[in-house]
């Protein structure tokens, strides 16, 4: 999933990545990366199905 201009350094595109050790956001632009809680993403998870519906 991308969310875009999301970055907090750059304002960038920001996309959600699983690394094996977790799931992290990560900057397209400016590498930045930022582990997410596993709570947050499935609150995350549960906004987009809303949207979607």
């Amino acid at each position: 999933m991308i969310y875009f201009k999301a970055c907090p350094r750059c304002r960038g595109d920001i996309q959600l990545q699983n690394d094996g050790t977790g799931d992290a956001l990560h900057c397209l632009q400016c590498g930045y990366e930022r582990a997410v809680a596993p709570h947050l993403l499935a609150k995350a998870r549960e906004m987009q199905r809303a949207k979607a519906a």
